[in-house]
């Protein structure tokens, strides 16, 4: 073949030496035309001559490769058969030695033993006897899985995760290298969700009986510790033994911070009805008494504060192992171990009203009978409810965030709807002792000692309801501060229980003024059939005449004398500055409003004497019958009262007013008055002036 080549080259540069030659020679063609025909046709023959015989060599050549490559296929099938029969002597050796090497416990050998006879079984191939050597094989990993799980999960017990030791990120460390080893074997058989069941349900397993022996603990008397601590105490086994289960579960699960989550979820699903039957247990013991009520609750906060820690030491360690994936199944998982307390807080408002009753009870209201203990009582019990109600909306935050809040907003406002009911029955009590100092026709003219001490004590319970006004008020300030407040700032959470209070308040205030008005009342007792009234038969002739002659009756200046003694009465029992003092000027209702300069003292005052003005019109309007003298009588009256009145800075009510203008007018003035005037004083003065 070489040969044929080289001659083929030859004759191709023979032939451009030809070409060279006509160029060089093209002058000359003429003459050498037959010779040059003579000696292409020589070359043409020569030329043709060689095609032939490369023809005839390439034959030669393909049928040589024909044959080399029916050598080589014949020499790939002896090597196949070759390693074919040495594999199949080594499938039976290798299965021989693994069977063996099973009943040994040797680890590490059955490991290499059974990696050789997969790579034996991947080289056999698709052989005639394939299938019944998957057999053979599937038989040898389930004898290996048999033989394995034990020890596997003995080698799990053998040092519970909680416990482990040294440098849990190292491989190895914080586990078992027995178990590790064995996890190596189930990864080569393939049987990794096999391997991941038994894993879960171990840890599932110790976790588990690790509570159970927390409980234990709890219920053994002579072990010190509270329900709250066993918890936390579980919380942090959890937490501390992620990284003891790193390499295990990586190796067994390919990603281990999702394995010990999925784990972790079990762990705790399992074991939350236990949780929170624990958890009632301890709330029904706690619930008889306040103390120990409050204690459950603070045991709640903790626990709950323990989870919070426990989600987010968790949620810390997820995403050191996932930093730029969100943690899509923390959410799951944070709502599996908030539940068991989130069900236990159904109750939770219940066990508040136990706390606030067991508040309000120590206030002990004796009553009338023993009113030095009841208003002993009422002294800082105000701070001490507001302080009551103020912690219960805290843990309300602290415990449900917030989502009870309406349900303890409404048992807040009942319990206190009752509690003001009691001091009202208190202070009705208060008012209706019994007094001495009557007049002659048997009704109380003077304020007497057992007045003013009935005053004074109904003044206490007025300020207690102003203090009891401003704790409440202040529990807004304090949640504001604390960033809690539910709702607009300017809006009393309380605002139903601040209402009742300050009712209460008005109440208690009116029956102060009936205590006031007594006196009053009693010395206008039979006014209206006195004498004076009818002193002459002549009537009405001369009722415009100026009666400044006539002297004001004995019964309107003793009325005058005890209105001008008020601030003797009133500074002792009002002199208190106190904020609760001050908050009650603008509780009260006073018909005629303070202002910042006027004094509780005063608007008091200012108060008894305008309904003393409302007392002396609606009696003066009572008497039948007028005589001109006893109409100029009444007139003097009704300016003396006048005087007393403007001595105390305190206007004329308009039924005063209305009286004394139309007794005076003329007979044209009194026509253009009366549409503007009530037709009770219209009716009186018209009768009493015998306009007809």
């Amino acid at each position: 073949m070489g040969s044929l080549q080289q001659q083929m080259y030859r004759a191709q540069q023979g032939m451009e030496e030809a070409s060279g030659q006509l160029l060089t020679l093209r002058s000359s063609l003429s003459h050498d035309i037959p010779a040059i025909r003579t000696h292409s046709t020589y070359l043409i023959h020569d030329l043709s001559d060689l095609h032939t015989r490369l023809d005839s060599s390439r034959g030669a050549a393909n049928s040589s490769l024909e044959k080399i490559r029916a050598t080589e296929m014949v020499k790939q099938r002896m090597e196949l058969t070759y390693r074919s029969l040495e594999n199949q002597d080594n499938w039976e050796v290798l299965l021989a030695d693994i069977k063996e090497l099973i009943g040994s416990g040797d680890l590490e050998a059955i490991l290499g033993r059974l990696a050789a006879l997969q790579k034996c079984f991947v080289q056999l191939g698709e052989s005639v006897d394939h299938e019944a050597r998957r057999i053979q094989l599937d038989d040898v990993k389930n004898n290996i899985e048999s033989f394995l799980i034990p020890r596997l999960v003995a080698g799990l017990a053998a040092v519970p995760p909680w416990k482990s030791q040294g440098n849990a990120r190292t491989v190895g460390a914080g586990s078992d290298v027995l178990a590790l080893k064995i996890v190596q074997i189930f990864d080569l058989m393939q049987r990794t969700e096999t391997l991941r069941r038994i894993l879960n349900d171990c840890r599932q397993r110790q976790f588990v009986g690790h509570w159970d022996d927390l409980i234990k603990a709890l219920q053994d008397d002579s072990i010190v510790v509270s329900i709250d601590e066993c918890i936390a105490n579980f919380y942090e086994d959890l937490s501390s033994s992620w990284h003891a289960q790193l390499p295990l579960f990586a190796a067994a699960c390919g990603d281990p911070a999702d394995a010990i989550l999925h784990s972790y979820s079990s762990i705790l699903t399992d074991i939350g009805p236990k949780l929170e039957h624990e958890i009632s247990l301890v709330r029904e013991k706690s619930t008889a008494a306040a103390n120990t009520a409050e204690d459950f609750l603070s045991a709640l906060i903790a626990i709950k504060r323990s989870q919070e820690a426990f989600c987010q030491s968790i949620e810390k360690e997820y995403q050191q192992s996932h930093p730029r994936l969100a943690p899509a199944s923390l959410p799951a998982f944070v709502t599996v171990v908030r539940r068991p307390l989130q069900n236990v807080m159904t109750s939770y408002v219940e066990v508040e009203l136990v706390i606030l009753s067991s508040e309000l009870s120590r206030i002990h209201l004796t009553g009338a009978a023993d009113k030095s203990k009841g208003l002993h009582a009422l002294q800082g019990s105000a701070s001490r409810l507001s302080s009551a109600v103020y912690s219960a909306v805290v843990r309300c935050f602290q415990l449900t965030e917030g989502k009870s809040f309406d349900a303890l907003i409404n048992m807040v406002n009942l319990s206190l709807a009752g509690y003001v009911k009691k001091v009202e029955e208190f202070a009705r009590e208060l008012k209706g002792r019994t007094t001495s100092g009557t007049g002659t026709a048997g009704k109380q003219t003077d304020f007497t000692d057992g007045d003013s001490e009935t005053l004074n004590d109904l003044v206490k319970v007025l300020q207690h309801c102003g203090d009891l006004v401003l704790q409440l008020e202040n529990i807004d300030d304090m949640l504001v501060q604390d960033q809690i407040h539910p709702g607009p700032i300017d809006q009393h959470i309380l605002a139903s229980s601040i209402r009742q209070v300050e009712a209460l308040a008005n109440s208690v205030f009116q029956w102060t003024l009936s205590l006031l008005l007594r006196p009053v009342e009693a010395l206008l007792e039979g006014v209206p059939n006195l004498s004076t009234w009818t002193s002459s038969a002549t009537k009405g002739a001369v009722a415009d005449i100026p009666s400044f002659g006539f002297d004001p009756q004995d019964y309107i200046t003793r009325i005058g004398n005890y209105l001008l003694t008020l601030p003797q009465i009133m500074d002792p029992v009002l002199s208190s500055e106190s904020a609760s003092m001050k908050r009650l000027k603008t509780i009260l209702a006073f018909q005629i409003a303070p202002d910042e300069s006027t004094s509780l003292t005063e608007a008091w005052i200012q108060a008894t004497v305008f309904e003393s003005m409302a007392i002396v019109t609606a009696v003066l309007i009572r008497i039948k019958h007028l005589t001109n003298l006893g109409i100029r009588q009444m007139i003097a009256d009704l300016k003396y009262f006048q005087n007393v009145a403007e001595d105390f800075a305190v206007p004329l009510s308009d039924l005063f007013t209305s009286l004394l203008d139309l007794l005076t007018c003329s007979r044209e003035d009194f026509d253009a008055k009366v549409d503007s005037v009530p037709p009770v004083i219209v009716n009186f003065v018209r009768n009493a002036r015998n306009f007809d």
